[in-house]
């Protein structure tokens, strides 16, 4: 083990895991994937019990753990429409603009949080908790959302690490002249 300096290293102490419901929080950086059409929104919680969760995990660790992708494909401008509009009612005088989506920066907006689950690097099913809605601030004051269920993997998947961890298919016993290359 390489030698550490246990004097600089900070304890930590319990880590509490984010509960399902609905939060308010502040936009802190928006990626614009245009070639996908996409933005990706980070965000911090601005309320207690969590406030500036997000941000300390970046500091800390090194990623940002909570954000969420909003498409504006054709077939999403429904869903986008209501992120915009939510956006809009809880920062009053804001306007969304698609030439300024920097202008997101700092504003106010209700997350709703939902579990749901996902295979570990170690090929287990793990649940995490995710964005699963985006509703106006004063919704979420109000309590005017519902907390989805827990969304579970689709269609038997299989986790990474399984029978065959590579996710390639085995090709190595067939004959060359079956391959198609």
């Amino acid at each position: 083990m390489r030698r550490i300096d246990w004097d600089n290293v900070q304890e930590q102490g319990d880590f509490t895991p984010i509960a399902p419901g609905g939060y308010v929080a502040a936009i802190t950086e928006v990626e614009d994937h245009e070639s996908d059409e996409f933005l990706m929104v980070c965000w911090d919680f601005v309320e207690q019990p969590y406030r500036g969760r997000n941000t300390q995990t970046h500091k800390d660790r090194g990623y940002w753990p909570m954000r969420f992708p909003r498409s504006y494909k054709e077939s999403a401008l429904g869903f986008f429409k209501a992120f915009k509009t939510a956006l809009e009612k809880s920062n009053p005088g804001y306007t969304f603009r698609e030439d300024n989506i920097q202008g997101m920066r700092r504003k106010y907006i209700g997350v709703v949080i939902g579990m749901e689950e996902y295979i570990a690097k170690d090929g287990t099913v793990k649940t995490r908790p995710t964005v699963r809605q985006t509703r106006s601030v004063d919704s979420i004051r109000n309590g005017d959302f519902k907390v989805p269920e827990l969304k579970t993997l689709q269609n038997g998947a299989r986790a990474y690490g399984g029978e065959n961890p590579s996710g390639f298919a085995d090709i190595t016993d067939e004959p060359d002249d079956s391959l198609p290359f």
